[in-house]
Formats: C-alpha cells, structure tokens, sequence
C-alpha cells in the first residue's frame, strides 16, 4: 500500500483501521509499521473523527421538533388550507 493509497482508505473508511477491509487494513498495519509520515495522517484523521464525533452528538427530542413544526404549520395557514394538504 501507498502512502497516497492509505490516505485515500483513511478518507473512505476513517480512522478505526478495524472498518476497514481485510485485505486494505492487513495493507495499511504493514505501511504503518514502516512509515512514520501514515501514523502521522492516522492520528491527524483520528484527532478529525473524534471533533466531527462530538460535533453532531446533539440529542434531539424527536417529538418536541414534530410538535414545533406542527404548531408552526397551524400558524402559518388556515384551517381549509391544512386539509387540502392532506392526499386523498
């Protein structure tokens, strides 16, 4: 495996070498135990998972955006209008 080639399976399949493919992960463990720049890129793309990770672990209380969308449907249009949204 390349360098170029381990950067592309980190962009395809992250840092977890264990998402990886058999054949690309038993690749990349060989350049990684030869090639100090690839541990580099894997620490790089791991510090990247772990910020996108904590960047979108938002809860969302599914129920209160329904009631939300809604409650704003009903403001914004009549009670007619409403029913001929509605498919028959």
């Amino acid at each position: 495996m390349t360098r170029d080639d381990f950067d592309t399976g980190l962009l395809a399949w992250g840092a977890d070498l264990d998402a990886w493919p058999d054949d690309a992960r038993r690749a990349a463990h060989g350049l990684l135990a030869a090639d100090e720049k690839a541990r580099a890129l894997l620490l790089e793309m791991a510090a990247f998972d772990a910020a996108l990770d904590a960047a979108v672990a938002v809860e969302i209380n599914a129920g209160a955006v329904a009631a939300r969308a809604q409650a704003g449907l009903h403001a914004r249009l009549s009670p007619r209008r409403l029913w001929d949204m509605v498919p028959l």
